[in-house]
């Protein structure tokens, strides 16, 4: 009888190796969203409100948007973390659903940007969005395929949540 050299397939391994960055990720994101809602919308004064209201009223509901846009950024990253944490096997795809929606949110932002560049006194604020866009856009590209094809990705997260009707 001949005897196959397979090996079982390892299931439940600890998250290490480049699994990590994307779960730092997501800690600091939420802390720089945290942030940048509080420095850039909610502490302009209300005179300040006001002149861009008057100035660029279509600005001031697209920073409205954007605020919107990172809650929900923050919720999903809290769910992913609970996801990630208790290796659901739903992980990877909502992991790549999240970086389908902060490329989307990427995208919308440089154009705004780009629209509204008369709004910043600074030139520097709008002058390396395409590649700052470009960049964070392969990035999100390459962690896409990781999530897709990395065997570590697909031996961590196999715990199948069980609902109970």
């Amino acid at each position: 009888m001949k005897q196959t050299n397979t090996s079982p397939i390892q299931t439940n391994i600890p998250i290490r190796g480049w699994l990590i960055l994307p779960i730092l990720g997501l800690f600091i994101s939420i802390i720089m969203t945290c942030y940048n809602i509080w420095s850039g919308i909610i502490e302009l004064s209300y005179e300040e409100w006001m002149g861009l209201s008057e100035s660029y009223p279509w600005f001031c509901a697209f920073l409205v948007l954007f605020m919107i846009f990172g809650i929900i950024q923050i919720a999903i990253s809290v769910r992913l973390l609970i996801l990630v944490f208790s290796y659901d096997i739903r992980t990877p795809m909502w992991f790549i659903s999240y970086l389908i929606y902060l490329a989307i949110i990427v995208i919308m932002e440089t154009v705004i940007l780009y629209h509204y560049a008369g709004v910043f006194n600074d030139a520097s604020m709008t002058l390396g969005e395409p590649n700052k866009t470009l960049r964070q856009l392969i990035g999100f590209f390459i962690w896409i395929l990781y999530f897709l094809r990395s065997t570590r990705v697909k031996n961590t997260f196999t715990k199948i949540k069980v609902s109970v009707h």
